[in-house]
């Protein structure tokens, strides 16, 4: 099973398409979608800036906002199914469906997940991947994977990941893969097992050894 985050950088990118698409030829009974934010919770950011709320209301708003670009996915490629429950995204899957993920119900009282901007749909990919064991998450990202990326910490640095994200990579053991706007063929080659892709894997994982901690 794979955990795909497509980022909210593509919200209005041509490439959107060329990736719904290619998942719904190869991803079905693979793949479960996650929704970034795009758009939709940057107007959260700039109605809190404006009238000062506190982060845990933006954290549920914003939650909506992931599924207002849920939505929108699966009106672009009506093959998507949305669902937003553990039982209803495993049983997408054996049905050979393709789901994509409206996490409200199911994050929104996650007491160890901060309700703040610290938690964005990155780590939520990541969070999921981990409560479903999932064998990979991939992040569809507008921006390049360092050359020289040494940890994820550098990452969350140059802003390219959330604050969250090592905190709780080191508790979900998975490969987490990064792929650039324009490589469908890359994850496409990957979903059917023809390669998985090494120097997209971030740094710092994986022990399968360890046993998956209760998210």
């Amino acid at each position: 099973m794979w955990v795909v985050k497509i980022g909210g950088s593509l919200q209005t990118s041509v490439q959107l398409t060329e990736w719904l698409h290619m998942l719904a030829e190869h991803g079905t009974g693979k793949v479960i979608l996650v929704p970034g934010g795009g758009q939709f919770v940057d107007q959260v950011r700039a109605m809190q800036s404006h009238w000062g709320f506190d982060d845990r209301v933006a954290h549920k708003m914003a939650l909506r906002g992931m599924e207002h670009y849920a939505y929108m996915l699966q009106g672009i490629e009506p093959r998507l199914q949305t669902v937003n429950s553990s039982k209803e995204l495993l049983s997408c899957l054996r049905a050979g469906r393709l789901a994509v993920w409206l996490p409200y119900d199911m994050t929104v009282r996650l007491d160890h997940l901060p309700a703040s901007w610290q938690v964005t749909s990155d780590s939520l990919a990541l969070w999921l991947a981990g409560h479903l064991q999932a064998d990979y998450l991939a992040l569809i990202k507008s921006g390049k994977l360092p050359e020289d990326c040494q940890s994820v910490v550098q990452l969350v640095g140059q802003g390219m990941l959330d604050d969250y994200f090592p905190d709780l990579m080191a508790r979900v053991q998975l490969p987490v893969i990064w792929f650039e706007r324009n490589e469908y063929s890359s994850l496409a080659a990957a979903l059917q097992g023809q390669t998985i892709l090494a120097d997209r894997q971030l740094p710092g994982v994986v022990d399968n050894s360890t046993a998956l901690p209760n998210i």
